[in-house]
C-alpha cells in the first residue's frame, strides 16, 4: 500500500468501484433487515479511505467504468447468488427469482451513479490508447502464453486480457500512475508488462497490505 501511496493518486479498475457500492440492505425472509456486502466490498472501502485521507484522486477510464455499469454489476451479483451467500444471509430456498436479481443491479446502479457524483473520483472521457501499443501489449500475453513458466500465473480461462484491461495497463503507462486491479492476468505479470514499459505499477486489490498503510 506505501506504494500506492507514493504516487498522486490511483488508477482503479472500476470493478473494484463496484465493490465499493456492493452494500445493500434488504429484508430477509422473516422481515429482519440484513447488510448484503461483496466478498471486497470492506477492502474497497478502507483502501479508498486510506488513500482519501492522503488527499489522492482515484481515476478511472470511461471505457472502464461503462463496463463496469453494463457488465461488472450483473456478473458480481451472479457469482453472489451462484455461491449462495446472497440466499444464506436472506435465509432464501432456492435461486432468487430474475425480478429480484434485476432489482439489487439497479440499486447497485444507482450506488454507483452516486459515485460518479464524487469530486475526488476523476473518470478519465479521453484516453484512447495507441493501437500499436494495444497490439504490442496483445502479442506480450501471446508469448506469455506459450511460456511453461508464464502459463502458470494465466488464470483459468483468461490469458487474452480485454481492450478495457489493456487499456488501463497503457493508461498507468501514460499518466505514471499505480493500477490496482482485481485481475490476475494483469497483476501477476506487473514486473514484466513494468520492465517492458507498458504499465508503471499494477498492484492485486485483493492482497493490498492495509495494515502496512
Amino acid at each position: 500500500m506505501r506504494d500506492l501511496l507514493a504516487y498522486d493518486g490511483t488508477i482503479y479498475d472500476a470493478n473494484c468501484l463496484v465493490y465499493y457500492v456492493f452494500y445493500i440492505q434488504e429484508s430477509d425472509s422473516v422481515g429482519n433487515s440484513v447488510i448484503i456486502e461483496g466478498p471486497y466490498t470492506g477492502r474497497a472501502r478502507r483502501i479508498t479511505e486510506i488513500l482519501l485521507a492522503k488527499r489522492k484522486k482515484i481515476r478511472t477510464l470511461r471505457v472502464a467504468w461503462e463496463e463496469a455499469e453494463k457488465v461488472t454489476i450483473s456478473s458480481a451479483l451472479k457469482e453472489a447468488i451462484r455461491d449462495g451467500s446472497i440466499q444464506q444471509r436472506l435465509g432464501l430456498k432456492g435461486k432468487p427469482t430474475s425480478m429480484f436479481e434485476y432489482r439489487l443491479a439497479g440499486r447497485l446502479r444507482a450506488e454507483l451513479a452516486g459515485l460518479k457524483r464524487q469530486v475526488w473520483l476523476l473518470i478519465e472521457p479521453a484516453f484512447v490508447p495507441d493501437p500499436a501499443r494495444i497490439s504490442a501489449l496483445k502479442k506480450v500475453y501471446e508469448a506469455f502464453c506459450l511460456d511453461p513458466e508464464k502459463q502458470k500465473l494465466v488464470p483459468p480461462g483468461k490469458g487474452d486480457p480485454s481492450f478495457v484491461d489493456l487499456s488501463l495497463v497503457l493508461f498507468s503507462s501514460a499518466t505514471k500512475l499505480p493500477l490496482l486491479t482485481n485481475d490476475r492476468e494483469l497483476y501477476n505479470f506487473s514486473t514484466d508488462l513494468k520492465t517492458m514499459g507498458f504499465c508503471e505499477l499494477i498492484k492485486a486489490f485483493p492482497h493490498v497490505d492495509l495494515h502496512g498503510a
